[in-house]
């Protein structure tokens, strides 16, 4: 069963809940005021650039539909029993990018959007499960949730929707959501949010790469670097008298190879950082047309330029023994461990003040390596 909650503890819910079973916390964020309205958000639906959905339901039967939709589309809609989803709305309205703050509690690194979804009454996207953790933060009007068991691979969808919805669903309990109510969704936990009346809502989805996808893109990388002269080999070879033949024992040296080849955690550590920073949208991340040097930066902070992240952009980093390691944008700078103060600010603000930019450019390894990330758009000046 979900448990109900008003106080939140960190530490708990940690242990207790995160991947393990829903939470529902009551008054999460006290007197929540909505980042965005829904004008705001059937105008981003409208934006060829942005990626949105229409879920429209009629009794049983949900039809989906892509936009961008035109206005006209927009106020031909009926008065209920629709919902409007706008990916990553975080990446173009800063106001929705700062509720993420709100569960700093967990890596950056492992958060990937903020969707906000507009519901008329009796909106809703149908029973479904997700692979990855989601907060689902209420905004204005109310949306109950039902919560069904934990779905698997196996789990039967239904094959006249692209929604991936659930042939059979049965509630086994349910809630209605206030403004700044939050119900935490671990991965595979069937659910099903319906709207009374206009609602807003804002999911925080994790990233949660499939084995499949980490295997792919390591050994993609291990292909790239591997020399072209490691070939097969078969040294042991003896006398058969069947030519059709594949003898186990010649392929046991290949495959200790393979595993010696693949079994590389350093490698592995560097490929991670680079693959769980790669923009969702690299295409927003425009490079400068014209190289930036190291004193240019001083140049220009001095002249009162503000230096801000891309909304597009993601940073991390990782310590080892005799190196530290960021990662932007699906990029690797090898820094000096003096460099870690620097690095952490970097990945832990958006915007910078000029005490912080000083800081910054007063230590020359960092100046080089903003020249870096501002010519490949990572950081922008204002």
């Amino acid at each position: 069963m979900t448990d109900e909650v008003e106080l939140f503890n960190q530490q708990e819910f940690l242990t207790d809940y995160w991947q393990k079973k829903p939470l529902l916390i009551r008054s999460y964020l006290p007197h929540f005021k909505d980042p965005v309205d829904p004008e705001e958000i059937a105008g981003l639906a409208c934006e060829e650039m942005i990626e949105s959905r229409l879920v429209r339901q009629q009794e049983a039967n949900w039809s989906f539909q892509h936009g961008p939709f035109s206005e006209a589309e927009i106020m031909e809609l009926p008065n209920r029993d629709w919902t409007l989803l706008i990916q990553a709305v975080d990446q173009w309205l800063e106001p929705v990018a700062n509720l993420k703050r709100q569960f700093s509690f967990l890596p950056d690194w492992r958060m990937e959007d903020v969707m906000v979804s507009f519901a008329t009454d009796g909106g809703g996207v149908g029973p479904h499960f997700d692979n990855y953790d989601v907060f689902l933060l209420q905004g204005a009007g109310s949306r109950r949730w039902q919560i069904g068991p934990c779905c698997n691979q196996e789990t039967p969808l239904r094959a006249d929707s692209e929604l991936r919805l659930l042939v059979d669903f049965h509630s086994e309990e349910e809630f209605c959501l206030n403004p700044g109510d939050v119900l935490y969704i671990p991965p595979r936990i069937s659910h099903y949010g319906i709207s009374t009346g206009n609602s807003l809502c804002y999911s925080i989805g994790f990233r949660a790469p499939s084995y499949g996808e980490m295997l792919m893109g390591f050994t993609d990388q291990i292909i790239n670097d591997l020399l072209a002269e490691k070939r097969f080999v078969s040294h042991e070879l003896k006398p058969n008298g069947h030519p059709g033949e594949i003898d186990p024992d010649m392929l046991v040296e290949t495959l200790a190879e393979l595993v010696q080849i693949t079994n590389n955690p350093e490698q592995f550590l560097l490929w991670f950082g680079c693959h769980t920073t790669e923009p969702k949208y690299p295409e927003l991340i425009e490079s400068l047309e014209g190289a930036l040097l190291p004193d240019d930066i001083l140049r220009k902070l001095k002249t009162h330029c503000l230096l801000v992240k891309s909304p597009s952009s993601r940073f991390a980093y990782m310590t080892r023994p005799s190196v530290l390691h960021l990662f932007v944008d699906g990029r690797h700078f090898p820094l000096s461990g003096n460099a870690l103060e620097a690095v952490q600010l970097l990945c832990e603000r958006n915007k910078f003040e000029s005490s912080e930019a000083d800081f910054l450019i007063n230590i020359k390894e960092i100046r080089v390596l903003l020249a870096a990330l501002l010519n490949q758009g990572s950081l922008i000046l204002r």
